[in-house]
């Protein structure tokens, strides 16, 4: 049986890290379970939020090596390892907790004008829209890349699992305006198709003005699964200018 060698805890859900704890801005933390020594749940006026005490290092001192985040569903990760004395995850000693992760980005200056055939005509950010380069790591964590329309496919390794799977997306895009008074919106794709529920809608009043737009969204699918983000202009068929995106999933299944 292979076991999960890292957990990931979100990068919107980080409240501390530990002082000499690194960090690429916008990025989730991968973290070994071999290293945590005792995690909790604490209620806090602020919400709930959970403590993860790791083993200290050398001669690191031990408040140095303490995380804070806000609950939520990644902690589900936390519980599998520890209900389960293999540290495999699930209800039994056979079963494996399988993790998926991909993305892609792209940063542009200048920005670039996707433009929209009619308003209200969402439009695949594919490469013919925008040059955008996947995470470096993806092909080795059941993932692949279609670098023609730009789409993360879910892709396990043997043994593939025969139930779906469980896919969390987050995307964040930095989007102007280029005339006045337009309404855009952001959605995922899967397998090229809009899903209006991972939809996000906003407003632009004057033309330059930028906005910093995320999108989130988790459903189960199906192996082979392919998602992608699409843009459109409610309003008119007046472009976007996009200067950023970077979009990530992650996803697990358990293999019995």
């Amino acid at each position: 049986m292979v076991q999960p060698v890292y957990f990931v805890v979100p990068n919107d859900k980080l409240i501390t890290t530990p002082r000499q704890f690194s960090l690429t801005p916008n990025s989730d933390i991968y973290l070994k379970y071999a290293d945590v020594r005792a995690w909790g749940k604490v209620d806090q006026p602020r919400g709930t939020v959970v403590v993860i005490d790791l083993a200290p290092r050398g001669t690191e001192r031990e408040d140095f090596d303490t995380f804070v985040a806000f609950d939520g569903e990644w902690v589900q990760q936390l519980l599998n390892y520890s209900t389960d004395e293999t540290g495999g995850g699930g209800t039994g000693g056979t079963s494996d907790l399988r993790v998926a992760a991909g993305g892609f980005y792209g940063l542009f200056s200048p920005a670039v004008q996707v433009n929209f055939p009619a308003a209200g005509t969402f439009v695949e950010l594919n490469q013919s829209v925008l040059s955008l380069q996947p995470y470096s790591a993806q092909g080795s964590n059941n993932v692949t890349y279609d670098a023609i329309n730009n789409r993360l496919r879910l892709d396990w390794t043997a043994p593939i699992p025969t139930s779906s799977s469980w896919l969390q997306g987050m995307a964040v895009l930095t989007l102007a305006a280029t005339q006045n008074n337009q309404s855009y919106a952001v959605a995922f794709g899967v397998n090229g198709v809009v899903e209006p529920q991972f939809q996000v809608q906003f407003i632009r009043e004057n033309p330059g003005d930028s906005e910093t737009v995320t999108l989130h969204g988790h459903r189960q699918v199906p192996n082979m699964t392919e998602l992608s983000i699409f843009v459109a202009n409610l309003t008119s068929t007046s472009p976007v200018e996009i200067s950023n995106v970077n979009f990530r999933f992650f996803g697990n299944n358990d293999v019995s």
